[in-house]
């Protein structure tokens, strides 16, 4: 037997009445057994009578399947799963996965839609208007969203993918360019009348700001990979090791530039 009921939102105003109650506008589910399989669905409606023509329609229809709706955080926790133990992604890969799909879990909290299938094309472009980011780390943002729906609509939890017709924001093209002469010799310098808490200069934070500058200008390394850098990694010749390579376990060397 199928039965009809709200499941109602925080804000609402008669969240504490009977699940049957019928003149709010929270969700209506369907609930109950069809044909010996348990049934829990969103019916997509918060009109009463609408959801009653659709409950009749599928009281008719003994062929119709019901698929257990996928919650978002159950949806978001296999995904990170497979992304970790599946495809070994690296750790600050997932962390920002991570922080996209948890963003997506809290914003459909406050929706009220606790369900991949809840989630529309409008729902998802609201939420990215919530994102601060600029253009590029937009762009990238969206990549891992899509990325998490593709993967949704493969594992059939849901029939149409709604953030396949997000458009990437237009990433401005930033040429990159090495700084001159005089731009490196005013940052040496202010190195060289960098302060402590004393107001001293050449003090041991300022020697070190100047050495990081003069690896980063000498290497072209990362900053995170010059910040980490130490004596082990710099060889007899002079290069600077970063890794070995996957495919024939090959040491990869940096070689130190000359002016």
């Amino acid at each position: 037997m199928l039965t009809l009921y709200r499941r109602h939102l925080r804000a609402c105003p008669h969240r504490l009445k009977a699940r049957e109650y019928k003149r709010c506008k929270c969700p209506i589910w369907v609930g109950g057994t069809h044909f010996g399989m348990e049934v829990r669905k969103s019916l997509d409606t918060t009109a009463w009578e609408e959801a009653e023509h659709r409950l009749d329609v599928m009281k008719k229809t003994p062929a119709f399947t019901f698929k257990q709706p996928k919650t978002v955080r159950e949806a978001i926790d296999v995904f990170l799963c497979d992304a970790s133990a599946g495809q070994k992604l690296s750790a600050e890969t997932l962390r920002k996965k991570r922080n996209v799909l948890k963003a997506l879990e809290t914003f459909c909290d406050e929706k009220g839609k606790t369900h991949l299938q809840q989630i529309s094309f409008e729902d998802l472009t609201e939420f990215r208007a919530t994102w601060k980011d600029q253009a590029l780390s937009a762009s990238k943002k969206l990549e891992r969203l899509k990325g998490f729906y593709a993967f949704c609509l493969a594992a059939h939890w849901i029939d149409t993918n709604p953030a396949a017709k997000l458009k990437r924001p237009k990433v401005p093209l930033v040429a990159t360019l090495p700084f001159t002469r005089e731009e490196m010799s005013n940052l040496l310098r202010a190195c060289d009348e960098y302060p402590d808490n004393y107001s001293r200069t050449g003090q041991p934070n300022a020697v070190r700001l100047r050495t990081l500058l003069l690896v980063l200008r000498y290497t072209g390394l990362r900053i995170q990979d010059a910040v980490m850098l130490d004596e082990s990694k710099v060889d007899a010749m002079g290069r600077i090791f970063l890794r070995r390579q996957q495919k024939t376990g090959e040491p990869v060397f940096v070689p130190v530039l000359h002016s």
